[in-house]
């Protein structure tokens, strides 16, 4: 049980049955995957773990193996705004259909490119390259993102609503042309990502030797 609580044990994948579901706390867990039939406060109880706010993470995924959708749409009805039974907001519905999923997704990709195009670095440039090329590419993306500090922000929050839009797509056929344009996104966003690690590495360094001294 502690093991689990630690983002960084190795222990990641967890089978449980019910008192993990509705009463175990775990901010870092990210993925639920329901494969029995709940109803009502422990449903919702059960998605609440998936939901926990923690750091370096944007939402949590559940995933229905069971076709608990009606289920969730009745318990929001009674539980959603805290006064037992006045139901929710009228035409909300807590699953927007594929379809507008995969247009959401594919805004977002659109998005993160115009921003990219707007630093003077077209993405198709990257997706199309190979061998030595990409990586050629791929520091000509760098050089363009890191144009200011304004300009590295905002791409790291386009490239994150991409990363966490796709999450529920991920088996989608209708996204597979879209699948090249999120990979060369995420191969840029992870550069960032190891330059930050680089730089924060080589501060505490510094620190360390000039206490030294």
């Amino acid at each position: 049980m502690t093991a689990f609580k630690d983002a960084d044990h190795p222990f990641r994948i967890a089978i449980v049955c019910a008192m993990w579901l509705t009463g175990f706390d775990v901010p870092s867990l990210a993925t639920l995957y329901i494969d029995k039939p709940m109803k009502g406060h422990t449903l919702m109880q059960t998605i609440a773990r998936a939901n926990r706010v923690s750091e370096g993470k944007d939402n949590g995924t559940v995933v229905d193996y069971n076709g608990i959708l009606k289920s969730l749409r009745q318990a929001l009805a009674i539980f959603a705004n805290g006064h037992g039974g006045e139901g929710n907001e009228e035409g909300f519905d807590p699953v927007k259909p594929r379809e507008e999923q995969v247009a959401d997704f594919a805004l977002s990709i659109q998005e993160c490119r115009d921003h990219l195009t707007e630093l003077g670095f077209g993405l198709d440039m990257l997706i199309e390259a190979s061998g030595f090329g990409k990586l050629q590419k791929l520091k000509a993306a760098e050089e363009a993102v890191y144009f200011n500090d304004e300009c590295k922000a905002k791409f790291e929050v386009l490239a994150r609503d991409v990363f966490r839009k796709v999450k529920p797509l991920t088996s989608e056929p209708a996204i597979r042309q879209l699948w090249p344009a999120h990979d060369a996104i995420e191969a840029i966003y992870k550069r960032i990502q190891d330059n930050r690690e680089a730089e924060a590495k080589d501060l505490a360094e510094d620190f360390r030797y000039g206490k030294g001294k």
